[in-house]
């Protein structure tokens, strides 16, 4: 999770970076020859903001589904884990029936 969230300040940031030169207007020069490399440089710029943009979303995304796993995970684990662990815990709660447990597994040791 603390991986995702590296990346989601790095797509932010570049999303902002991509706002800076759209509002700076560092457009190329207006001359009718280049009319054809100044439509794909304005492609280019759009996808320059797209890109992060989706990325980002992209990221959330994906942050909430690994929280929705984890979470689903933890539940499963936990009730699981609790399930094994109860019948060994009312087999001890009370120490008649621990000393007994215990002299029976260790039968025959020195």
């Amino acid at each position: 999770e603390r991986m995702l969230d590296t990346n989601l300040v790095v797509v932010t940031l570049m999303l902002t970076v991509g706002f800076g030169f759209v509002v700076e207007g560092t457009f190329p020069a207006d001359e009718p020859s280049q009319r054809r490399l100044r439509l794909i440089w304005a492609v280019v710029a759009g996808l320059a903001l797209m890109c992060p943009f989706w990325s980002l979303l992209a990221f959330l995304e994906c942050r909430r589904r690994v929280n929705k796993f984890m979470k689903l995970f933890n539940t499963h684990f936990y009730r699981m884990m609790d399930g094994n662990n109860a019948p060994f815990l009312r087999a001890m709660s009370r120490a008649e029936s621990m000393v007994n447990r215990a002299r029976n597994t260790t039968d025959g040791l020195p």
